[in-house]
């Protein structure tokens, strides 16, 4: 019985969200799985949703593509209808692309 315990505890942990993201006046800095990114707000060519499937369903995440033309998912936030549907999503989305269009030439585009 008490071999099935962290069994039990890790499958419904399995999916949520583990990470965190965090903008200030120098850029983004990110924390995830697979490790961590400090990126400037200089450095950043486009910042988008984007809509896929993952393994719970479908999931919205805030894409970051670099002026050198790599990419990479934000950790947090992102919005899953499944395990952790986020409301204020959008909203978290603009507010990460004013802040950078506030301290690039995006802004004035």
């Amino acid at each position: 019985m008490f071999g099935l315990i962290p069994t039990v505890l890790f499958v419904p942990l399995a999916g949520m969200p583990t990470g965190w993201t965090r903008i200030d006046g120098e850029g983004l800095r990110t924390r995830g799985m697979t490790g961590r990114r400090r990126v400037a707000w200089r450095d950043i060519e486009s910042i988008h949703a984007l809509e896929g499937r993952g393994r719970n369903g479908s999931i919205t995440q805030i894409g970051v593509t670099r002026t050198g033309g790599t990419s990479f998912l934000l950790p947090i936030p992102f919005s899953s209808g499944r395990i952790a549907e986020d409301p204020d999503f959008y909203d978290k989305l603009e507010l990460i692309r004013r802040e950078w269009k506030k301290h690039t030439a995006a802004g004035a585009a």
